[in-house]
């Protein structure tokens, strides 16, 4: 197991400031960790100093930290049944209520799936929880291959495609990769930029609920009075109480998720709120340019919590070559490539150690990423606006047309 991590949580004060606008900024929970830490088990501890001797490494606030670390990025969560022999017949009668316990998830740790590498798309095995995995097997789990896998080939296990910001945050680490085609030209023509066509094709921006309804809030200015925030409350608790999410994934995508639009919808618009509550379903994910405006709204609001123009991210990885091979962490990149920093905030100061220098790059991996996407993101639904005005306006000339017909006939 390591003794040491490269995870924010382990960061100085100052260097958790890289990471200022992104998706891990308020996800690190260090002060929540210590906060667990001194309220429940420290008093235990010092209560029984039979079994805890006093100043022991192993019971200390670094050691909490870094167990708690072991465990967030080497354990999985599988069903409970899987560790019980006795067969399901005879754990519940057929007319049993108790599923939802049943299908209880547990956390485990499991040395043989954790040995196994992952990276994007390159994936040829994977850990099988669920009972049709196997007959012989009617307990515990299953590491299967699902590619044929040559003699001396790396085993890549399947952690679905994770963005780098949680990467970095569970591990320490980001993937720098060639990206795909496909990404790079949505790069180009967002006019976003693909100078640097490297970065993680599974990032992902999560915007909130709440950024939504801050952006509808200064759109109507004065309008936005307690007694519409008290109406906002109601359609929030009715969206959620219909299973909806309270935040929006954007990611390299020519299509923005229905759940943003329809959401914004609902905030915005009176009829569609109406319409909403009558057939127990969310607005239609329709674009017009009320609805584009306050997601573009939301976006740039997002987009500026970030220092720096994202030209100069892009500066500060520009490489000389694209025949570049998969890396695992940027070091092994960085002695390959030419680095531009050039009035860069992520420039590396004098008073920095190489460590320190480090998590700064990686941290200016995954901006890069959510900027990147925020830009496409926006660039996305402008598009979509024109589209739907587009069709909307030959919607219109068809009924025109049909109408001129009735009249002559």
């Amino acid at each position: 197991m390591p003794r040491q991590f490269e995870t924010p949580m382990f960061w100085s004060e100052e260097e958790r400031k890289y990471l200022a606008g992104t998706d891990i900024q308020d996800r690190i929970g260090r002060e929540d960790a210590e906060q667990e830490y001194t309220n429940v088990l420290l008093p235990v501890i010092s209560a029984h100093p039979e079994l805890f001797p006093v100043g022991s490494p192993h019971t200390s606030i670094d050691a909490f930290h870094l167990q708690g670390s072991r465990i967030l990025s080497r354990s999985f969560t599988v069903p409970l049944s899987r560790f019980d022999n006795t067969p399901k017949a005879a754990e519940q009668p057929e007319d049993s209520d108790d599923e939802e316990e049943e299908d209880q998830g547990v956390v485990v740790m499991m040395p043989f799936a954790d040995m196994l590498n992952a990276a994007y798309e390159k994936d040829n095995a994977h850990l099988f929880v669920d009972e049709e995995a196997s007959e012989e097997f009617k307990s515990g789990v299953m590491m299967r291959s699902t590619k044929k896998i040559t003699k001396s080939q790396q085993i890549f296990n399947t952690y679905d495609a994770p963005p780098n910001s949680e990467l970095l945050r569970k591990y320490g680490h980001v993937d720098v990769l060639p990206l795909l085609k496909d990404i790079t030209k949505l790069l180009k023509s967002s006019k976003v930029g693909a100078e640097w066509p490297f970065g993680n094709a599974g990032d992902e921006v999560l915007l909130s609920g709440e950024a939504i309804v801050e952006s509808v809030a200064e759109t109507l200015g004065e309008k936005a009075d307690d007694k519409w925030r008290d109406d906002i409350k109601t359609r929030i608790d009715w969206w959620l109480e219909e299973g909806q999410e309270d935040a929006f994934p954007l990611g390299y995508d020519e299509e923005i998720d229905d759940g943003l639009i329809s959401f914004a919808r609902l905030l915005s618009n009176d009829e569609d709120w109406e319409k909403a509550q009558k057939k127990s379903k969310p607005p239609k994910p329709t674009v017009d340019g009320d609805v584009a405006a306050i997601i573009i709204k939301a976006i740039e609001q997002r987009e500026s919590t970030y220092e720096g123009a994202i030209e100069v991210y892009q500066a500060f990885f520009l490489v000389s070559s694209t025949n570049v091979v998969l890396q695992d962490d940027i070091a092994t990149l960085k002695a390959s490539t030419q680095w531009s920093a050039i009035n860069s905030p992520d420039a590396l100061k004098s008073d920095e150690t190489p460590v320190s220098q480090q998590r700064k790059e990686m941290a200016a991996v995954v901006k890069l990423g959510e900027r990147r996407i925020l830009k496409i993101a926006s660039h996305v639904i402008k598009k979509a606006v024109k589209t739907e005005a587009a069709a909307s306006k030959k919607r219109k000339a068809g009924s025109v047309m049909v109408g001129k017909g009735k009249k002559l006939s």
